[in-house]
C-alpha cells in the first residue's frame, strides 16, 4: 500500500502550531528596508507598541480585526490599523 500525501490543511496547521510571536517578528524584520514600501525602524517600533497594547491583539501576533500578523502589517508603510474605534497608529 502506497503512502498517502499528507493533507495540505493538516500540514499548514502543523506549521502554524510552531509559530511564535517572536518568530513572526524576526521574519518580518528580516525583510529588507525598501524606501516607499516598508516602514522605517522607529515607526515600525511605534506601531508594534500600539499593537501590543491593543485589545484586538491575539496571541501577541495576530490582529483580530483583519486576521493579519501584526509584525508584517506594521512593517508595510501604506498599511493602516483596522481597529474599529479608529487607527491606533
Amino acid at each position: 500500500m502506497a503512502a498517502q500525501d499528507p493533507c495540505p490543511l493538516c500540514a499548514l496547521r502543523e506549521q502554524q502550531a510552531t509559530l511564535t510571536a517572536e518568530s513572526i517578528r524576526k521574519a518580518a524584520e528580516a525583510q529588507p528596508f525598501i524606501s516607499g514600501l516598508t516602514t522605517p525602524a522607529a515607526e515600525y517600533e511605534r506601531r508594534l507598541a500600539a499593537c501590543s497594547s491593543c485589545p484586538s491583539q491575539q496571541g501577541g501576533m495576530l490582529c483580530a480585526e483583519c486576521g493579519s500578523y501584526t509584525a508584517y502589517r506594521a512593517r508595510l508603510l501604506k498599511a493602516t490599523c483596522p481597529y474599529p474605534a479608529g487607527s491606533r497608529w
